[in-house]
Formats: C-alpha cells, structure tokens, sequence
C-alpha cells in the first residue's frame, strides 16, 4: 500500500485522527473537507425528512473524509460510503472504524451491474476512475459496479438526506439512473454534494436537477472541475423564504 500519514482534527468538539495517503492531493482534499471548507452541515431539524435518524450515502468515499465528517456533525445519522478501490478501502475500514454508524459497501455504482476495469490515479489514489482521462494511468484494477437502483432496493435505503456523489466523471450517470428508478426519493434528497469533471457535466446535472432542487453553494476550480451543491424546494421551504434574495424582470 503507499505510504500514509495520520492528521488530527477537531470537529463538532470531536478529536479526530484521519489516515491519509502521504500525497499532497490525499491530505488537501482531507483538510478542507474536515475544516468545513466543501461540505455545509446544516442543522438537523432542518434536514431530515422522514423523521428518523438521517440517511447519507456517500458515493465516491474514497478514504472516508467527508463519511467522517457527516458522522461527526450528525452522530445519530446512518451513513453508507460506497467506494470500490481496492487502493482506498483499507484506509477507509481504518477511519470509520469509530463511527458505529456507518457502513462501507466495496463496489461502484452505475447504470447496470458489471465489472469494469478501475484506472489508477496518477499522482493518488483520489483520481482513480472508471473513465481514462490525464488523471489517471494506463494500469487499473477491475472491480465491481452495480446499477444504483438496484443496489438501493438490496440494501433497504428508503430514503436519503443527504447525497455526496464524486466519482470521477460517473456522476451523470449515477444521477441519472436513481432519478430514472427512484425519481421520489431523489426528489426529496435535502442536499446534494456533487462534484463535475467536465463543463458538459457540469451542465447536465443541473438539467437533471432543475425540476426538485436549485443551486445553492459551489467552488469552480476550472471550466471542467468543481462542487456543487443543490437544496431541494423543499429542504429552501423549511429553512426560510428560497425567493427572499430573487431580482428578475420576469414574474
């Protein structure tokens, strides 16, 4: 396995070590993620739906950063990290161990079920993809994609609260199937972390978004990378006016 180094935080009052890769991009993207640079926890009355602990899956855990992160701000949640690189799942295993609350599903998630040849990362592991691009080497591990909505039925997940979804490029796909499958729960996701990797992307997620939820926060890096966040309708409803800052010509 490549070289790791442990970082300690603090968060919500909790003392935390993450176990990263010994990389720039590994502990970069750790730091901002457990400084609560990237991802906003609003409070919990506001976010859960369904009147029960939260439900947050987070495809695309990686080494459990942002699974950490939610477990810390929402310690009652359940929280599902989907990650399928043989690279990352140790180091993963490692940080949630702590967290009772969390499961770790070792698979990727697509449109149908399939083995699919995983590209390595470049510079670390945080790039691997199942898409070749620059980011990623020629050498790749295959592992095991299963169709989202089919996934979702096994594991019993009747609703979401929150939804993190960085995979790489596998977005629009993901995105698509559970709205095509499961356009109710989708619906009624309060908050949707996603992250695009290419302009294309970027701007079918918000075609696929448009009719439940608006753009509520967001960090472009580029014109082809950054994360987004969308709030449903009626996640804005419960938490104040979603139209109190609106200026337009048009009614």
């Amino acid at each position: 396995m490549s070289p790791t180094i442990d970082r300690d935080y603090r968060v919500n009052d909790v003392d935390i070590s993450l176990r990263c890769f010994h990389t720039g991009p590994s502990q970069l993207v750790s730091h901002l993620i457990l400084t609560g640079e990237t991802y906003a926890v609003p409070p919990i009355e506001q976010l859960v739906t369904a009147g029960a602990a939260p439900v947050i899956v987070d495809i695309g855990a990686n080494i459990g950063a942002s699974s950490v992160w939610f477990a810390a701000n929402y310690p009652s949640a359940v929280i599902h990290a989907v990650e399928p690189s043989p690279d990352c799942l140790p180091l993963l295993t490692h940080n949630l161990q702590p967290w009772p609350h969390t499961q770790i599903h070792p698979i990727g998630l697509g449109d149908h079920d399939h083995t699919a040849p995983l590209y390595h990362g470049v510079k670390d592991p945080v790039t691997g993809s199942l898409i070749p691009s620059a980011l990623t080497a020629e050498s790749s591990v295959p592992v095991t994609v299963r169709g989202a909505s089919d996934w979702l039925n096994e594991t019993g997940i009747d609703h979401i609260d929150v939804l993190k979804l960085d995979t790489e490029g596998s977005e629009v796909p993901i995105l698509s199937h559970l709205i095509a499958s499961h356009a109710a729960m989708v619906a009624d996701i309060s908050l949707l972390h996603l992250e695009f990797h290419s302009e294309t992307d970027r701007r079918r997620l918000d075609d696929l978004l448009q009719p439940t939820h608006s753009l509520t926060a967001g960090t472009v890096f580029d014109s082809h990378r950054g994360e987004v966040t969308y709030s449903s309708r009626r996640f804005l409803e419960r938490t104040g006016d979603p139209d109190g800052q609106r200026i337009a010509l048009d009614p």
